[in-house]
């Protein structure tokens, strides 16, 4: 009796004048374009300021050039703050810069009324730094990790940019924005015991740093947005 009920239903379903409406559900959907590299060399020139008057200049041009400069300058940087870090271990106080002032008045004249840390070389020359101990100290350990952390970022920068990786990219950019807050920090821990030459080179670092940021951030949105693309595509379920 139910094969011949199913049989007899299927049988109306078949013949009903009037069957019952179905919906069919579209779902859009994203696929990934191919990269269109000619577009991202043709927007990495027209993004960059410098591309008007220098047609060798492009944005991927610029952060290449500082990715190979930070390697360099950072493992310089890595050897000099090892060994500064191992001068200044024995360092003392030097009461009032005496010995400071009188090696500065035979080179220029002026004097720093300040307390400095002198680190003998050997019994002729050394190197005094007018400021606390501590504070060089502190100093040179920031240095040395920033001087590590741009040897980090440069060598991952180039992979991302060798291989059109863009969000390694971050890692350069990160690393630009830590040396703003390593450069103000080391103004607040030494203080304004340098000379304004000191303290202007520091603002002129800061603000580079934060163009450099600001160039990585671009290439990465030029990376994406040319390289990263995806086109709206309507698919219906099975």
């Amino acid at each position: 009796p139910d094969q011949l009920f199913l049989r007899v239903a299927m049988a109306q379903t078949d013949t009903n004048p009037h069957p019952i409406p179905t919906t069919v559900v579209v779902v859009p959907t994203t696929e990934r374009t191919a990269p269109n590299y000619d577009e991202y060399y043709r927007r990495s020139a027209s993004d960059c300021p410098l591309h008007q008057s220098c047609s060798c200049c492009t944005c991927r041009c610029c952060a290449l050039f500082i990715l190979i400069v930070w390697i360099v300058i950072g493992a310089i940087g890595i050897y000099n703050s090892s060994i500064s870090l191992e001068l200044f271990e024995d360092a003392v106080t030097d009461p009032g810069c005496q010995t400071y002032n009188t090696n500065y008045e035979q080179i220029s004249g002026p004097t720093i009324d300040v307390d400095c840390c002198l680190a003998e070389i050997d019994s002729v020359y050394a190197i005094a730094v007018p400021a606390d101990c501590k504070a060089v100290e502190s100093v040179l350990i920031l240095s040395l990790v920033d001087n590590i952390l741009c040897c980090v970022a440069g060598i991952l920068g180039l992979i991302a940019l060798v291989s059109f990786i863009s969000y390694l990219l971050y890692i350069p950019m990160a690393v630009a924005l830590i040396d703003v807050v390593f450069d103000i920090a080391s103004l607040i821990i030494l203080g304004t015991g340098f000379d304004a030459l000191f303290i202007c080179s520091a603002f002129i670092s800061i603000g580079v740093a934060i163009l450099v940021a600001g160039l990585f951030y671009q290439n990465r949105v030029i990376m994406k947005q040319t390289l990263y693309t995806y086109s709206s595509v309507n698919t219906q379920p099975t």
